[in-house]
């Protein structure tokens, strides 16, 4: 037989718009009543009708969430903090992966869209301002994570990425190189500003044959860094945007 909210609230002694209020969340109910309600509701197997409940709200309980690439240390992180953070608020959320392709993420956006979801949280695999203020015109709440522009009124969540790309840098020329590669990708610009402000105040130009572009993959890694150490005048330190880019790099010199 299928628990009602009615039921736990007999149990409990408390009124059943008490219940349904606490499965909310709802700030007027206390922590310790939401918790003995939510534990109650636990062991005796309730299900919420997500179907009636978006009926009456509007919402479809779920959420998207659109990154680069799902099978890196970052992004994988990312998305298990998403996905625990809203289990625990009643949603679910559709992961989608571009590789860093804006034509996959224009299948996913469009997709996400046509299903109703309640909100995207997206890492963009475009950084172009009329792109971005498309999709915040969508209609639909979104936040942007590890990549937006300081100047776009939105909500995102980003990594200092110049900092690391400066203090990376000014590392490696404290050790004494000078020819220093950064392999990065085509929407990161962060940690390549940093990079290039670190060489700046050691009166180092920036060469651009020393800054190769690459998909976020091990296998781009591999590639970029190929074309580096067969230079007239290699690189003495290399730099990777990523995890994976860098294991590739890594095989690309065991190599030579």
């Amino acid at each position: 037989m299928k628990v009602t909210i009615r039921q736990i609230a007999k149990q409990l002694g408390v009124h059943h718009t008490t219940v349904s209020r606490a499965l909310r969340n709802s700030p007027c109910i206390s922590e310790n009543m939401r918790q003995r309600i939510k534990s109650l509701a636990i062991k005796l197997g309730y299900r919420p009708n997500l179907v009636a409940s978006g009926l009456s709200t509007r919402k479809t309980f779920n959420v998207g969430l659109i990154v680069a690439d799902i099978s890196t240390t970052f992004f994988s992180q990312v998305a298990r903090g998403v996905e625990d953070t809203m289990r625990r608020a009643g949603y679910n959320v559709f992961i989608c992966n571009t590789d860093d392709k804006i034509e996959d993420e224009k299948f996913h956006w469009d997709a996400l869209i046509s299903r109703g979801v309640d909100g995207i949280i997206i890492s963009p695999a475009n950084l172009k301002p009329r792109y971005l203020q498309k999709l915040l015109g969508a209609g639909v709440p979104i936040v942007f994570i590890d990549r937006c522009l300081p100047s776009l009124r939105a909500s995102y969540v980003i990594t200092d990425h110049f900092s690391g790309g400066y203090q990376m840098t000014k590392y490696l020329l404290s050790l004494g190189h000078r020819r220093i590669a950064y392999v990065r990708g085509e929407v990161e610009m962060g940690r390549f500003y940093g990079y290039r402000q670190a060489l700046k105040e050691y009166g180092i130009p920036v060469d651009n044959s020393l800054t190769p572009v690459c998909d976020f993959t091990i296998e781009g890694g591999k590639k970029a860094a190929k074309k580096l150490v067969r230079m007239e005048h290699p690189p003495t330190a290399i730099f990777c945007v990523n995890d994976p880019v860098a294991l590739g790099a890594m095989k690309a010199i065991r190599e030579h």
